[in-house]
């Protein structure tokens, strides 16, 4: 029995040690307390490890998450590893030649290889994978050679089925006229967004005018003009009458993105056409080799085959991408290992495989052939089951930075700021956003060169400490100093702030220091880069939104910019003149390219215009019609009513920035707009739109009165537009046809008679008609009066809308989605109207349908209106869990 308690004492120590042996310990720490919107958090905190797991998570109360690896490798602080490069190690399992597992849907295996003795060198590896997985529009299977996150080959077996979308770039096919430009042997190329696959159908409309021997290549093109495929369609496949031609290649696409799809002759002999516009807005197709200029579209279509059934995968030494797999195999053991002596230390070689379907896979044919020193010709044919240990890291009190890694809000207000490294907290301020923004004109210069500071912030600012990273500080209460770098190098320019209310901030800009040949040089330099870079985001734009940034960003003058530097770097010298120098570096200071392109879409949500929007002059300007003295208003509730009986407006948002370094430069707003009628009506109407002096229009047919674009609209209409600092709740705009087509509320008299039965004949017809004008207008305030009325905040009304419709798709059911709006303090009356308008039905009285009883003929063709209101809502991207299988 003492024995048994002594063992239950020995094993109950080791499990304290155990459990405790992964430790962190925070002395004291330092972060600033006031921020501006959008910044990181700054600060510090002095921390040891002891075991510490080098992929623990920080997480703080801002939805932020980093590892402890990623903090360390870009930090000064000093550590111990428990591996080697500080990467995960792997323990053995179960051991086999061959393996069959089964995996379902987004989950995952480590498997791995074990190598042993003093390796001379791996000259060949290869292995067998079958799968039961059938044919599907995604890769069943990715293998992971390395489990490195990179996906090194998978299924690349073409099905003879297709993907049920084709896609073709731009084109319209509702359009009503075309050009039919020649197929020459310069390709018309069109780009087009194609889908992970293993092989694609591309098609051209092609039609023959003139008989010959030439046949027509389609092919895959990159942005750089590589030619990734081609198939070729034969001439005696084309048709006379003209219609889509077509050929198969297999080609895999690992993931989607945007590629060239080109067509040509193969040779000069005959005449054929193809099927294009002119579209020098929304164009993505061009005459020539890419990347081109759009502007134009073609009828050029692809459409992406499926991955066919897996079946039995070889993994050769030649890999897919053209590399050698025992090659890799040495790498990684020696970037793992230090060497390939897996002699003291046994050497795994990880393998994972992850599953986009529910499969059983057989891992089989195992051949891993090696030399060892004094022992050549050595083969393993064995394959294990592996499970991941993490690094871990051990080290003394130091100070661990925490700057610019942890997002602060963009919303103003004060934060409870806690921040935890695992299921630990490690400190706890509040913190508050203000709206606080500062930037500073000068980041490059030269060396000896007086430079005049100048730091432009969004507060009221009273105190400026500048320490220039040189050891030399000065205090100041304006917002420029001059200052002067007399050494080449970089330095942390930190501006301390006090406001006129007290509040503290700091700012902490790079400052590069260099001579004035290498000041010229390295700006060239970036200049290029960052040009070339900001062209080649700007190809990934459609054609609105590239116009949009090219009328901010002057590519052309930015050209001349760095031709005129080019000119100066000829005579650079250290003892360039200083005003000479001046000149250079104003010319740096101002030339701002962007590096990065910010795009924040929402969904399309319906659009109400509001009486203050209508403007009824400008609409007798453009549509020729009057306004009836004294009807002013009762001519504006008409415009709405007719709105909202006669047509569906739905408007989405994209809000367009540049970033320059850490500013954002907000842009425009660009607006996607559809209309379309919701019964049959045999007259136009007009968009209007206020033109502000930033608004921009994708129509160019445009009806221009007192300050004011219109377009014309006579059947449904998609188009869009761009306007700055404007939510889409206060859109300048109203929708409507000419005066004469509405129906405006009038008065009802009744002519008196000397003859007193006609009299009251007349009085008591008076009566009705008062009673139905009565009735009228009340339903008529219901139709647009009640919604402002239950609603006078329309976001409310935006807000509300959206919920119902996200409850709607999560299948709740009317009740609870009610009992849901009255918790939040909505009111019964709100929450009817919402509902009934949400399902299409009456939300006010009871409609007398008198233009029925007026126009009989014409209401005929009228189709009424039943459907309920639709909403539009992003897809979300599929995640894959990443969840590890283990049999």
């Amino acid at each position: 029995m003492k024995k048994f308690i002594i063992i239950l004492g020995i094993i109950s120590i080791l499990s304290l040690i155990v459990v405790s042996g992964a430790t962190f310990d925070v002395g004291d720490y330092s972060i600033n307390t006031k921020y501006a919107k959008g910044s990181y958090l700054k600060g510090w905190l002095n921390i040891s490890f002891e075991g510490q797991e080098l992929d623990s998570i920080f997480t703080d109360s801002f939805d932020n998450e980093i590892s402890l690896r990623n903090i360390l490798e870009n930090s000064s602080y000093d550590y111990n590893c428990s591996t080697l490069n500080c990467d995960s190690s792997y323990l053995l399992g179960t051991s086999g030649t061959t393996k069959t597992f089964t995996l379902n849907k987004d989950e995952s295996i480590l498997l791995g290889f074990l190598f042993e003795g003093n390796l001379d060198s791996i000259t060949s590896a290869s292995f067998n994978l079958t799968s039961n997985a059938q044919e599907s529009t995604l890769n069943q299977i990715k293998l992971d050679l390395f489990d490195d996150l990179t996906v090194d080959t998978g299924n690349t077996n073409p099905s003879n089925s297709y993907s049920t979308t084709i896609k073709d770039g731009c084109f319209n096919e509702s359009k009503t006229s075309y050009l039919n430009p020649t197929l020459s042997t310069t390709p018309y190329c069109q780009k087009i967004e194609l889908d992970e696959a293993p092989g694609f159908n591309l098609g051209a409309w092609i039609k023959v005018e003139e008989a010959g021997s030439s046949n027509v290549s389609l092919s895959i093109r990159s942005e750089e003009d590589e030619l990734l495929a081609e198939c070729i369609i034969a001439n005696t496949s084309l048709s006379a009458s003209g219609e889509l031609s077509y050929c198969n290649v297999n080609y895999l696409v690992p993931e989607k993105n945007f590629y060239y799809i080109c067509a040509k002759k193969t040779v000069a002999d005959g005449e054929y056409k193809v099927k294009g516009y002119i579209d020098e807005v929304n164009g993505c197709g061009f005459l020539g080799s890419p990347p081109g200029e759009p502007g134009a579209a073609y009828y050029i279509t692809s459409r992406a085959k499926k991955f066919g059934n897996v079946g039995e995968i070889k993994i050769g030494n030649d890999l897919p991408l053209g590399e050698d797999y025992s090659t890799l195999i040495e790498e990684y053991i020696l970037d793992k290992y230090g060497s390939l002596n897996c002699g003291t230390e046994k050497c795994i070689v990880p393998l994972r495989i992850y599953s986009f379907e529910d499969q059983t896979i057989t891992i089989k044919d195992i051949s891993l052939n090696h030399d060892i020193v004094n022992s050549p010709g050595v083969k393993i044919t064995t394959i294990y089951n592996l499970s991941k240990v993490p690094a871990t890291i051990n080290s003394d009190y130091q100070k661990l930075t925490l700057d610019d890694l942890f997002l602060v809000p963009n919303k103003i207000d004060e934060y409870d700021y806690n921040l935890d490294l695992g299921d630990e907290e490690i400190l706890s301020e509040i913190v508050s956003v203000e709206d606080f923004k500062a930037s500073l004109n000068i980041l490059k210069t030269g060396m000896g060169f007086p430079n005049n500071f100048v730091l432009t912030t969004s507060s009221e600012i009273k105190n400026y400490n500048w320490t220039f990273g040189d050891n030399s500080s000065i205090l100041t209460t304006t917002n420029t100093v001059e200052h002067t770098y007399n050494k080449v190098g970089n330095y942390t320019l930190i501006i301390y702030l006090t406001d006129t209310s007290g509040a503290e901030f700091s700012e902490e800009f790079t400052i590069v220091v260099e001579s004035p040949e290498v000041l010229i040089d390295s700006s060239i330099t970036t200049l290029e880069t960052d040009l070339t870079d900001f062209k080649n985001e700007l190809k990934k734009q459609d054609s609105f939104t590239q116009s949009i940034l090219t009328n901010r960003i002057n590519i052309a003058d930015i050209e001349q910019k760095i031709s005129w530097l080019k000119e100066k770097q000829k005579r650079a010298s250290e003892s360039m003149p200083e005003s000479e120098l001046k000149e250079i570096i104003d010319v740096i200071t101002e030339t701002k390219i962007p590096n990065k392109i910010y795009i924040v879409p929402t969904a399309k949500l319906p659009f109400f215009p509001s009486e203050n929007t209508v403007d009824l002059a400008v609409l007798e300007g453009i549509t020729g019609t009057t306004t009836e003295e004294g009807k002013e208003t009762e001519t504006k509730n008409a415009i709405l009513f007719w709105d909202q009986n006669n047509i569906h407006v739905l408007i989405s948002t994209k809000k367009l920035s540049l970033g320059f370094g850490t500013d954002v430069e907000e842009l425009t707003t660009v607006f996607d707009v559809s209309l379309s009628p919701k019964e049959y009506f045999n007259y136009p109407y007009y968009f209007i739109i206020e033109d502000t002096g930033d608004l921009t229009l994708t129509e160019t047919d445009l009806i221009e009165a007192e300050g004011y674009k219109a377009i014309q609209i006579n059947e449904d209409k998609t188009f869009r537009f761009a306007m700055k600092n404007v939510e889409l709740n206060d859109l300048p705009l109203f929708i409507s046809p000419g005066i004469s087509e509405l129906s405006i509320q009038g008065e009802i008299t009744t002519e008196e008679t000397d003859n007193r039965y006609g009299l009251l004949a007349l009085i008591f017809l008076a009566l009705i008609l008062i009673g139905i004008v009565i009735y009228s207008m009340l339903q008529r305030w219901y139709k647009i009066k009640y919604e402002t009325y239950l609603f006078k905040d329309r976001n409310n009304l935006y807000n509300i809308m959206v919920y119902v419709n996200n409850m709607k798709k999560q299948g709740i059911d009317n009740e609870t989605i009610k009992k849901g709006l009255r918790k939040s303090g909505w009111s019964s009356e709100q929450i009817r109207y919402i509902m009934r308008k949400y399902e299409g039905k009456r939300t006010g009285m009871y409609e007398l349908a008198l233009n029925k009883v007026i126009n009989p003929v014409e209401n005929k063709s009228k189709i009424p209106n039943k459907n309920p209101v639709q909403f539009s809502t992003q897809n979300l991207q599929r995640d894959f869990k990443n969840s590890e299988h283990k049999p």
